[in-house]
């Protein structure tokens, strides 16, 4: 069985992942590292979307 080669854009995602979990060990929160990692890999501060659980029986 060969291995498969990850897509361009799936290493983008790969690193983009390892930067922002890279900056939760020395930011705050969670929410503070994914606003400075969009920041500096795209230029612009993006807000960590909250998650919205549904209710219970609402699936």
């Amino acid at each position: 069985m060969t291995a498969c080669q990850a897509k361009t854009c799936q290493h983008h995602v790969f690193d983009s992942a390892e930067a922002c979990f890279k900056e939760c060990h020395e930011l705050p929160s969670p929410s503070i590292a994914f606003t400075a990692t969009t920041e500096c890999l795209w230029g612009r501060r993006n807000p960590y979307p909250a998650f919205i659980a549904s209710p219970p029986g609402d699936c």
